[in-house]
């Protein structure tokens, strides 16, 4: 089974660094959704990863899915937060809930 880790961040260059080197020898990949930093996060990030994604690309993309597969797509990763797992957990309820308000409706 592969392991992703999927960060949602947002000028976090203070933290992302320590909790990337924590963790990437425990995923097979990376996979982290700026949403808008204005520091370093993005070059830290591509330190890992070359899969950095602004927020408005990952929704350009997932629009382009089937519902079903859109919510998968979140269930299925394993998702860590560089600071607070509560801000994390609800933006990813916010995308889902999007998402289903759109193809659902």
């Amino acid at each position: 089974m592969k392991i992703s880790l999927c960060m949602i961040v947002k000028n976090e260059e203070d933290t992302l660094e320590r909790c990337l080197e924590s963790i990437k020898d425990t995923v097979d990949e990376i996979i982290i959704v700026d949403t808008g930093s204005s520091d370093k996060t993005k070059e830290i990030a591509l330190n890992y990863t070359d899969k950095v994604y602004d927020f408005e690309e990952i929704r350009a993309k997932i629009e382009a899915q089937d519902p079903v597969t859109q919510i998968l797509f979140f269930i299925t990763i394993i998702i860590v937060a560089a600071k607070a797992a509560v801000e994390l957990v609800l933006t990813v309820i916010r995308i889902i809930v999007w998402i289903l308000g759109r193809f659902l409706a």
